[in-house]
């Protein structure tokens, strides 16, 4: 006896699954500046995440271990430390405010484009079709939309995370970073 599986339970092949993220990116083509805005903050904000430790460790490799650090050098790289941090801030405010924004006139954008098509069937299909699977495709359908962009963004920066990372540390030293890289 063969089980049948809902339409929502099955998996969708890779070939498909590229032809829809294909369909989104059309839908987004109209924000792609600012979508790219948002990507070239993220690649900002992973500079600076490994510029900061840079800051510390120039400070107790040049100051603290020859203990010829005076309290203007100390005050000095602690300006210098709060300026990347504020700087950090600032470039993660502006990524995350490009890329709600530009994730929001897409989704919008898509709406608006299903109503326009709804408005376009027949009476057939509304008559043959519950009300209540039409709505919920509409809400739910174009709110999981909403939510793969921010995946979309925590995925690409987490990538520019670690390959700043390891480009940092194969920077410092080369052995250490390949044992790291066996890791991952």
């Amino acid at each position: 006896m063969e089980k049948r599986q809902s339409e929502w339970a099955k998996s969708i092949p890779l070939k498909e699954q590229t032809v829809i993220i294909k369909r989104l990116l059309h839908y987004a083509k109209p924000f792609k500046q600012t979508f790219m805005a948002a990507i070239v903050f993220a690649f900002l904000l992973s500079i600076v995440n490994i510029l900061l430790p840079r800051v510390l460790q120039s400070l107790i490799d040049h100051y603290l271990m020859p203990q010829t650090a005076t309290t203007q050098i100390i005050l000095y790289f602690a300006l210098l430390y709060l300026l990347g941090t504020v700087l950090k801030a600032v470039i993660w405010f502006c990524q995350w405010f490009l890329y709600s924004m530009a994730s929001l006139k897409t989704y919008q954008y898509i709406r608006v484009k299903l109503f326009e098509k709804l408005h376009t069937l027949g009476m057939r299909y509304f008559d043959q079709t519950p009300a209540g699977s039409i709505v919920s495709r509409v809400t739910n359908d174009t709110e999981t939309l909403f939510e793969f962009w921010y995946v979309f963004l925590s995925v690409l920066t987490g990538i520019f995370a670690v390959l700043s990372s390891f480009t940092a540390m194969f920077q410092i030293n080369a052995k250490i970073a390949l044992l790291n890289l066996l890791f991952l």
